[in-house]
């Protein structure tokens, strides 16, 4: 009831800063603006390659992130989350 008396400037003034703040929480994982290419993708940016289809299934958890991300930037999501583990443990160069 006590938004009935405020302005509409006051309402979109408040809704703009509870965006601006989740926001903020959203990119508190990567510091000083070091983004990664799964940061790029969850920020929606996107690169293209050729790729071959394959199915697997997925976890309820990890299905739940993945869907969050629009449709076009799901297989490079997936992709680039890969590939930085199989970096990671010496099987990518």
């Amino acid at each position: 009831m006590g938004e009935i008396n405020k302005s509409k400037s006051e309402i979109a003034s408040t809704r703009t800063s509870e965006i601006k703040s989740k926001s903020k929480t959203k990119s508190t994982s990567t510091s000083n603006n070091e983004m990664d290419s799964i940061d790029l993708l969850l920020a929606g940016k996107k690169a293209h390659s050729k790729r071959v289809y394959r199915g697997f299934y997925f976890d309820e958890d990890i299905l739940n992130i993945i869907d969050r991300i629009p449709k076009s930037y799901k297989s490079q999501l997936v992709n680039e989350a890969l590939r930085k583990i199989f970096k990671d443990k010496g099987l990518l160069k």
